[in-house]
């Protein structure tokens, strides 16, 4: 039987991503890229640059007139990457990788590389893998425990979590921004639906 309690709790540990909320010079959005657009490029890695605030990978594709043409894939901080997963050793200069993403609206050479729910570095996981890994124990949960819960845990597993509980696209569990610190309480009630601590996109 589903436990019956009426709120599920979740808070956030406090090693979050506190510098995703600090502004930095010269920093800019995404709305640089085309973000309705997904276009795959292929090609070999030159350069893998893990750094904040927005990591970039380099590469050599063969653009539609057969010229070489370097690519450079702008992807999310660092710090984001890294709890993933994700390290620099990962990527070799010399291999042939494919991507998918998001053009830029001016430059050719450059477009929006986004780890997304099912993309991930090589020995590394994504969103999905999170998912199916962390869903047995709130399955495991919601059978075997009756009254509130309190759920502490990384940001990139509460983000899964939380987008599994609440339906969420997977688009929107990759761009979910889990407040640091706060508790998100999500009550069931049938079906589970958020109460307080986190903005969600209107649908």
């Amino acid at each position: 039987m589903p436990i019956s309690h009426k709120l599920l709790r979740s808070a956030v540990a406090t090693a979050v991503l506190s510098s995703l909320a600090i502004p930095a010079l010269a920093h800019h959005g995404f709305g640089l890229f085309q973000l309705d657009i997904a276009k795959e490029w292929s090609g070999t890695l030159t350069k893998m640059n893990l750094v904040n605030p927005h990591s970039y990978m380099e590469l050599d594709v063969v653009d539609e007139n057969g010229k070489t043409l370097h690519m450079r894939c702008e992807m999310r901080a660092a710090t984001v990457l890294r709890r993933s997963g994700w390290s620099p050793d990962m990527f070799v200069p010399g291999v042939r990788i494919r991507i998918t993403g998001n053009p830029h609206r001016d430059d050719p050479a450059s477009n929006r590389f986004d780890n997304d729910f099912v993309q991930k570095a090589p020995g590394g996981e994504n969103l999905q893998d999170v998912t199916d890994r962390a869903w047995p124990v709130i399955v495991d949960l919601e059978q075997s425990t009756v009254g509130d819960v309190l759920i502490v845990s990384h940001i990139t597993t509460m983000r899964c979590i939380l987008g599994r509980l609440l339906g969420l696209s997977e688009n929107t569990i990759c761009s979910l921004q889990i407040p640091n610190a706060v508790p998100v309480i999500v009550e069931r009630g049938g079906d589970y639906h958020l109460l307080e601590g986190l903005d969600l996109p209107e649908a």
